[in-house]
């Protein structure tokens, strides 16, 4: 594959995935890590035994390896159901690398979600998060000689190598043991990441509308888990769909992400395969964009760890098991 991608290729790429990279990557396998997909499913982790539990998460992104202007993300998360809250409590840790490291992001999230039970088997929860984030800018990572790398403009002085702002989004999701929707907003302020203070660092306003449910055909031991998330927006949106089987404690699936808007030409398909046990879950993926002749990947690996709690949720009293991989 070619090294010298040209900036402009890479740029329609890194808009295809997230119109802000910085401050919003966006997982492939996001029914892995809800709470970053949307505050309102913090506290809904359960074990197979329909136990409420304690949710650890780590995502790891590596976005086009092979070319200068890869994006590296991690994702570190916790969250737990805490009845004296009468909902969820989470936090989340993110770091993002754009290129050669000369602008990484990092970010501190705290989130919480009330639920409400609408039936027997039937919950509605409203969640809320806050983030307080800093852009980093690294003067000795920057490949001044490469001229299609413009991070710094030359007419302008020498920036702030921090740039410190908080961040807010809310959302709402409903689901049963059969099934899950959700609707979040992201960036509700719409907070500004330019190292210049100029309009262009304006981090959009983004609106995430995910679902999805478990399929058990004649009572068998194979689980089908299809998904759906539509990222919308101002210019365009990004659509991925898929499906995951889960066949004892081996997990593969399909997700194929797709630009709706100015963006038609682009389309990537993703395979994935993990292991899955009743506290553990791992998952590897590995998708493609085709560029003119070229194939640009991308890997990701997600893992989750399961805390079953004494005092929980039982069969009786609430969804026993979730909708969810």
């Amino acid at each position: 594959m070619k090294k010298n991608l040209s900036y402009c290729t890479l740029l329609l790429l890194f808009i295809f995935n997230n119109e802000a990279y910085a401050q919003d990557p966006i997982f492939t396998q996001f029914f892995v890590n809800q709470i970053y997909t949307n505050p309102a499913m913090t506290g809904t982790a359960a074990d197979v035994n329909g136990k409420t539990a304690s949710r650890f998460v780590l995502n790891y992104r590596n976005q086009w390896p092979s070319e200068k202007g890869t994006f590296t993300t991690i994702n570190l998360a916790w969250d737990k159901q805490i009845s004296a809250l009468r909902g969820g409590l989470g936090f989340m840790l993110n770091r993002d690398i754009e290129g050669p490291g000369a602008i990484t992001t990092n970010s501190v999230t705290a989130m919480y979600a009330y639920s409400s039970q609408l039936s027997k088997k039937l919950f509605l929860n409203a969640g809320i998060k806050m983030s307080f984030v800093n852009r980093h800018l690294d003067f000795n990572r920057i490949p001044l000689t490469d001229p299609t790398y413009p991070i710094i403009d030359p007419n302008q002085p020498i920036p702030d190598p921090n740039v410190y702002y908080p961040n807010f989004g809310a959302g709402l999701m409903t689901y049963s043991q059969h099934f899950y929707v959700g609707l979040a907003v992201h960036n509700i302020f719409e907070p500004n990441n330019s190292f210049y203070g100029s309009r262009d660092g304006i981090v959009p306003r983004r609106y995430t509308l995910h679902g999805g449910g478990v399929i058990k055909p004649f009572k068998s031991k194979i689980h089908f888990y299809p998904d759906m998330q539509l990222n919308i927006y101002q210019k365009f949106n990004v659509l991925q769909t898929g499906v995951n089987v889960n066949i004892h404690k081996i997990v593969f699936g399909y997700q194929a992400k797709t630009a709706v808007g100015s963006v038609k030409s682009l389309f990537e398909n993703t395979g994935v395969i993990g292991y899955k046990s009743n506290k553990f879950l791992a998952l590897y993926s590995l998708g493609y964009v085709k560029i003119g002749n070229e194939m640009v990947p991308t890997h990701e690996v997600s893992m989750r760890y399961l805390i079953a709690h004494k005092n929980s949720i039982t069969r009786e009293t609430g969804v026993s098991r979730k909708p969810w991989l």
